[in-house]
């Protein structure tokens, strides 16, 4: 009798931090000139996020930072005409957000980022970055959007 497999799909928490992982992934590979390893690990990222966006029960502040991480690996992945990246505004929707839930975000976002790499919505919440990377005029001008 064949055995029943049940796939458990991850809780926000656990899509968070696997879309951290793959940004940080993504973000390695494109520092040693990997563009096929960073787009695989960029749309994980993508995939992790979307997960978390889809989630009734993902809270306010896990929803920014998911739009935060969906914006970056959009950037990271590198395709063109990649539609949306322009309608995400994590500082705006982090200035909705109570006092605890934005600092919140800044620790999070903060403690799960390598650093020696920081994304301009990062430094937009006040973080400082310790070292800045030169992102290839194709990513630089959709991260500055």
């Amino acid at each position: 009798m064949p055995t029943k497999m049940t796939i458990k799909e991850p809780t926000a928490s656990e899509a968070l931090a696997q879309a951290r992982d793959d940004i940080n992934e993504a973000r390695e590979a494109f520092m040693r000139a990997d563009g096929h390893r960073q787009a695989q690990c960029a749309r994980s990222a993508i995939d992790s996020a979307a997960t978390i966006l889809v989630d009734p029960g993902a809270t306010p502040r896990e929803v920014v930072a998911a739009h935060s991480f969906l914006g970056e690996a959009l950037a990271l992945d590198g395709r063109p005409n990649t539609c949306g990246v322009e309608s995400i505004d994590t500082v705006r929707e982090a200035s909705t957000l109570p006092p605890e839930d934005q600092k919140w975000l800044q620790n999070y976002l903060a403690s799960r980022r390598p650093t020696t790499q920081q994304s301009s919505a990062t430094a937009d919440l006040g973080i400082a970055p310790v070292a800045k990377i030169t992102l290839p005029w194709r990513l630089e001008s959709r991260w500055r959007s």
